[in-house]
């Protein structure tokens, strides 16, 4: 695509911004070929500080998390580079002890 760089940095902050609104009045956008937002509370919970050994509660906290469609997977490890491997190094010794 040739877009300019303004124009598209427009377009994603308005569907970012229709996310973020139909999150809080839904809980859940799905986005066909890209996956799925959705809104969860993770439950407090109660755990003891490492050091002092205290009790500390912690609240319930509102989080979104990310599932990315199967479409969206699979293109991406098709587009993927496979890791190049490393050069395997010589013997220690002969690092060390040159010359």
């Amino acid at each position: 695509m040739n877009v300019p760089r303004r124009t598209a940095a427009r377009v994603l902050d308005a569907v970012l911004d229709s996310v973020r609104d139909l999150l809080r009045t839904r809980g859940k956008v799905a986005v066909k070929g890209f996956g799925t937002f959705e809104r969860k509370v993770r439950k407090g919970r109660a755990y003891k500080h490492p050091l002092t050994g205290k009790s500390i509660d912690v609240a319930d906290k509102e989080t979104v998390l990310f599932k990315p469609s199967d479409q969206l997977i699979a293109d991406s490890r098709a587009d993927a580079v496979p890791p190049q491997r490393k050069k395997p190094v010589g013997r220690t010794e002969d690092i060390l002890f040159k010359g």
